[in-house]
């Protein structure tokens, strides 16, 4: 938020910030935000360090960098219309402006439901569908989803706004992702506790979306996939690429490549690059072995192993451990996420309800007033944290990670989120197979 006033308010604004957190440093009751370095079993498996996610404070309020992804979509029209964009980031959200680049306009997908308990589809199985992404002002988009009519399906059409906030995320390159509670999805027959979305572009036209589905018990009941072909000015859209469901075989070897990180602004904001490294292994039968490793600037490594199990080499279900699973998918992508959710003490938990938000939502309004105050914010333009937990509830930290399989290539997204139930971190990975 400072980074968007005039330069000649910002040592302002900064100086009643920190007025005020020493202030509140002093008060019994305050309790700075969660530290990214807690970590369970589930953040140990995948998710970068916390000597890489823990951005020193001199790094912590940079503008946020003109390429936040690896390798850039070579997109031309996009490119040119990103360049008219570069003035407006100061006075609005960065995330917001690196969305719109890539994503807004017309798509034509088919959406592939799949079941996380068995890898196989699920009903509906397979919906032919276009996708509306417009422009619908004040930094918002509205998505129209209009699902076609198939031999058991009805025509089906929905629209829902999407905001960028502090939990959601983008690169210029056309990465994003983001999540709601209590909500529903086209074509699921409950309701989800929370959904995460991750996209990730395939080319110029094309890319690949995925939502994965955590239901009212807090146990991982739907992913789908969404291949999706960019709708050109004519009306057109070519056909997706043909690519091969995953295999643990295809995925299993060596890589290397380019990470950029975003911390989120709750937590000091900032972005970091750093070399990942990466190995799975397969010994044929049911064993896998993950390991990865991150070297930042400085180089200060991080190596994280995770041990899984599967039925076979044609099984699309890796279970680790850790409590975390990966699907092998369609189009030559995966999922890794939690089977469930857990609370520190390793007991199922559920993202807040919407009526209990409601209930809790007055009680965060007072203290963030106070922080809107120091910063400046108008009662407008303000932010309210919207607690996602029960009061006196932690949950174990985790990630969410979404990739492809390219041929050699590989690209990736994940999504660290903390005890509070927000995202901590997000890190967009491009690898190459050695």
């Amino acid at each position: 938020s400072l980074l968007r006033r005039p330069k000649q308010q910002f040592a302002a604004a900064m100086h009643r910030t920190l007025t005020l957190l020493a202030l509140l440093s002093l008060s019994e009751g305050f309790r700075l935000p969660l530290s990214p370095s807690t970590r369970s079993p589930h953040t140990a498996a995948f998710a970068p360090s916390a000597a890489l996610h823990g951005f020193l404070a001199g790094n912590a309020l940079r503008r946020p960098e003109a390429k936040c992804g690896a390798s850039p979509v070579s997109d031309g029209g996009a490119r040119q219309a990103r360049g008219k964009q570069g003035a407006l980031r100061m006075n609005g959200d960065p995330q917001w402006y690196a969305f719109q680049g890539f994503n807004l306009g017309g798509w034509k997908g088919r959406a592939l439901h799949i079941d996380p308990s068995t890898g196989e589809y699920t009903a509906p199985f397979v919906r032919d569908y276009t996708l509306d992404v417009v422009d619908s002002g004040a930094e918002t988009a509205s998505v129209v989803f209009s699902g076609e009519a198939g031999k058991d399906l009805e025509p089906l059409r929905t629209e829902l706004v999407l905001a960028p906030d502090d939990d959601f995320d983008a690169t210029e390159d056309g990465v994003y992702s983001h999540d709601s509670l209590m909500t529903s999805v086209p074509d699921v027959g409950f309701m989800a506790s929370l959904a995460v979305e991750l996209s990730l572009p395939i080319s110029d036209t094309e890319r690949v979306r995925a939502t994965v589905l955590y239901d009212l018990a807090a146990t991982l009941s739907r992913i789908i996939v969404y291949e999706e072909t960019r709708i050109s000015s004519e009306g057109e859209a070519a056909a997706p690429t043909e690519r091969q469901p995953l295999s643990i075989d295809t995925l299993r070897g060596k890589y290397e490549g380019e990470t950029s990180s975003r911390r989120s602004w709750r937590m000091g904001g900032g972005f970091l690059k750093f070399k990942s490294k990466g190995t799975l292994l397969y010994d044929g039968e049911t064993q896998v072995r993950r390991e990865s490793v991150m070297v930042d600037k400085q180089m200060n490594e991080s190596r994280t192993v995770a041990w899984g199990e599967t039925a076979d080499a044609y099984s699309p279900i890796v279970r680790f451990s850790t409590g975390d699973v990966m699907l092998l998918l369609p189009s030559g992508c995966w999922i890794s996420a939690p089977a469930r959710l857990l609370d520190v003490e390793g007991k199922p938990i559920a993202p807040l309800s919407a009526l209990d938000a409601l209930r809790l939502v007055s009680q965060v309004d007072a203290a963030q007033a106070a922080i809107d105050l120091a910063l400046g914010k108008t009662p407008e333009d303000a932010e309210v944290g919207m607690p996602r937990l029960a009061p006196g509830t932690s949950m174990q930290p985790f990630v969410v990670e979404f990739g492809c399989h390219l041929g050699e290539n590989r690209i990736r997204t994940q999504r660290l989120y903390g005890q509070d139930g927000h995202v901590v971190s997000t890190t967009v990975s491009r690898d190459k197979s050695l």
